[in-house]
């Protein structure tokens, strides 16, 4: 039996997919990395899957470990109906960050 949850499952990004993160190189060493939920994703799951995105991102091209330049934590809200009479509003989650990647030795000034 296979079980399966609302939540938007780590993947890249499509807005059919409901979410996912996006990433960018912006200079040589230096990304952003980004995962947009859905409204049944809660912020914890944004901010891991953000998290889990850098880590790719730093192993992925020979890094060792990476220090965050700059964070942010979205919410939006987006109204769902319920029924004909009655509708309430889901939070959707979204995470951002720049980060530095670095090799060897850890620079003091992080």
């Amino acid at each position: 039996m296979l079980l399966t949850g609302c939540e938007t499952p780590y993947h890249k990004f499509s807005m059919l997919g409901g979410g996912g993160y996006q990433d960018k190189e912006l200079e040589p060493g230096v990304y952003k990395a980004s995962f947009m939920g859905n409204g049944y994703t809660s912020q914890e799951r944004v901010i891991i899957c953000t998290l889990y995105r850098c880590a790719e991102i730093t192993h992925e091209n020979g890094y060792d470990y990476f220090a965050f330049v700059t964070e942010r934590g979205n919410v939006s809200w987006n109204w769902v109906p319920v029924s004909a009479n009655l509708s309430y509003r889901i939070p959707n989650f979204s995470g951002e960050t720049i980060f530095r990647t670095f090799k060897g030795e850890k620079p003091t000034q992080y």
